[in-house]
């Protein structure tokens, strides 16, 4: 198996031995490591990107700042969270492709420090049509269509961190979202590293990190970037519901969803999403910040933005011809300029000829620079 490195910062993030809704206080120093990538599929990409990197969505940012970012939830190895590019760079019509290439997400431990020999972490993303939280062919059945090719899954192996796990960096994803999806499903959590690479990543029965019922020494950890209220968007850079799914490892059930016979899977659920009990279909209100505040998964996707496009038209007239030539020669000489357009049109940090040899060549045809 390839094994590659990948850049990634831990931040710690919550500091005593407990779980489930408590509000856990923060403590420890930022930890800069370099975990192993033990599966990538599609591969680690490297080197030089033409286009921007830049956060396409964010409900994490803010979170240890404005104290929602200590939240911890037990009984489950996994989440699954919906990631909606409505409020992005990337909102359709969003002209161009858009690779996810930079991850931070969170994850708790408690008792052993995670390690290679016994820990593993992952990330999947899913095409939104393979992903349904009322139950992918209806209530009680797996949110996730089964046998469905996600569109990108990573599994790592961190060493060098005591507990509590935090925040998560990683870079060198290489993840294509579909032209015309304007989301993508994230399914976050720890495997066990006997799983070796899972054949169905929408069924991790018997492979995840810890059994059924869970001794709660491996969890997840929400926020909310935006302090929403209640059937808010906690994210501040995109929008997610306020459902997930949450994979019940309690064994306090003895029928599904949530018993220990369907660990590992996503069991969907007709109703709207709980704040508790068997139900597998979700949602987090917490008051940690004395107000009510509705929580997500702690999560930031950065990716590529390409530059927008440029407009020739720089009078403003209706037309691409000379007269744009004319305007922009007169702005650059010191002129007046009505539009108030850049005349660094060829984004090379000077306003000179060579601004208006470029819109000279895009009024003839040629592409933008």
């Amino acid at each position: 198996m390839k094994r590659e490195l990948i850049a990634a910062i831990i931040v710690p993030t919550l500091g005593t031995a407990a779980f489930a809704q408590e509000v856990l206080p923060i403590s420890g120093p930022v930890q800069v490591i370099t975990p192993q990538v033990v599966y990538a599929n599609p591969p680690i990409r490297g080197g030089y990107q033409s286009r921007a990197i830049t956060t396409v969505y964010d409900n994490l940012s803010n979170a240890l700042a404005n104290g929602t970012g200590n939240l911890a939830l037990g009984n489950c190895n996994q989440a699954l969270e919906d990631v909606s590019f409505t409020n992005s760079p990337w909102a359709l019509p969003y002209s161009g492709p858009r690779v996810i290439s930079g991850c931070t997400f969170a994850l708790f431990a408690l008792g052993t420090t995670p390690n290679p020999s016994t820990d593993r972490e992952f990330l999947v993303f899913w095409d939104p049509a393979d992903v349904d939280y009322h139950g992918f062919s209806g209530p009680g059945t797996n949110m996730i269509r089964p046998g469905a090719t996600p569109l990108g899954a990573y599994i790592f192996a961190i060493s060098g961190i005591g507990t509590p796990a935090g925040q998560i960096h990683v870079t060198g994803l290489n993840v294509t979202l579909p032209s015309a999806a304007n989301s993508v499903f994230v399914q976050v959590g720890w495997l066990s590293p006997a799983a070796g690479v899972p054949a169905d990543w929408s069924n991790l029965s018997g492979l995840l990190d810890e059994s059924c019922p869970n001794i709660n020494n491996r969890g997840l950890v929400f926020a909310s970037n935006s302090l929403a209220s209640p059937g808010g968007n906690p994210a501040t850079i995109g929008t997610t519901l306020p459902d997930f799914g949450r994979d019940i490892l309690s064994g306090a059930f003895t029928s599904s969803p949530g018993a220990c016979s369907d660990a590992g899977i996503f069991i969907g659920s007709a109703n709207a999403p709980s704040t508790g009990g068997q139900n597998e279909h979700r949602q987090l209100l917490n008051a940690s910040t004395g107000v009510q505040t509705q929580y997500g998964y702690q999560l930031l996707l950065e990716g590529d933005v390409a530059p927008p496009a440029c407009d020739p038209d720089v009078n403003q007239d209706g037309a691409t011809d000379q007269g744009d030539v004319d305007y922009l020669i007169i702005v650059i000489a010191g002129g007046p300029n009505p539009t108030n357009i850049n005349p660094d049109f060829n984004q090379d940090g000077a306003s000179d000829q060579g601004d208006i040899d470029a819109l000279i060549n895009v009024i003839a045809g040629g592409p933008c620079p």
